[in-house]
């Protein structure tokens, strides 16, 4: 099931797809749907090994600067099965260039597998997860986050500058 509605399945409902070998098939969120159509948190399953690839041509980390940040990212990453994933990671804050505005922070986000898990941040409790759901967060300082069942926990770095290709006198 898709967690936002897509171009192609608005209902949000399980879509059954069949590929042959070297075949790919795109999944976009509908626009329409709203600023934070997401599909973080979709699940995807397959009876044959695949690759999935996640990202957005435009994206601005975090989407609530969207006034203050002008130039857009391009994010693209390859999604591991749930398998891979662990119960714990460390994030540490990146660092930061000189010509980068002081906009926006960068995020770490926690996704659960499974229903009912438990994410502890420095040891300390914060929220429980249903499987798909996420937890974001700026990140200011380095952390140790644990999870009581299979997560996996990415960072973003946020968008650095002003763009949009306008020339600055």
């Amino acid at each position: 099931m898709n967690s936002v509605p897509t171009v192609l399945n608005r209902t949000r409902k399980t879509v059954a797809i069949v590929l042959n070998q070297g075949e790919s098939y795109l999944v976009q969120a509908d626009p329409r749907s709203g600023a934070t159509n997401d599909l973080t948190g979709t699940v995807v399953r397959s009876d044959r090994p695949i690759a999935v690839f996640g990202g957005q041509q435009r994206a601005i980390v975090p989407i609530q600067d969207v006034q203050n940040l002008g130039s857009r990212d391009c994010l693209i990453e390859q999604m591991t099965p749930i398998r891979t994933w662990g119960k714990s990671a460390y994030v540490t804050p990146f660092a930061r260039s000189s010509n980068e505005l002081n906009v926006g922070t960068d995020l770490y986000r926690v996704i659960a597998a499974f229903d009912s898990t438990e994410v502890y941040i420095d040891d300390q409790f914060q929220q429980m997860l249903m499987s798909g759901q996420v937890m974001e967060r700026p990140l200011l300082n380095a952390h140790l986050i644990r999870t009581t069942n299979p997560s996996i926990t990415v960072q973003y770095k946020k968008t650095s500058g002003i763009g949009g290709g306008q020339d600055v006198t």
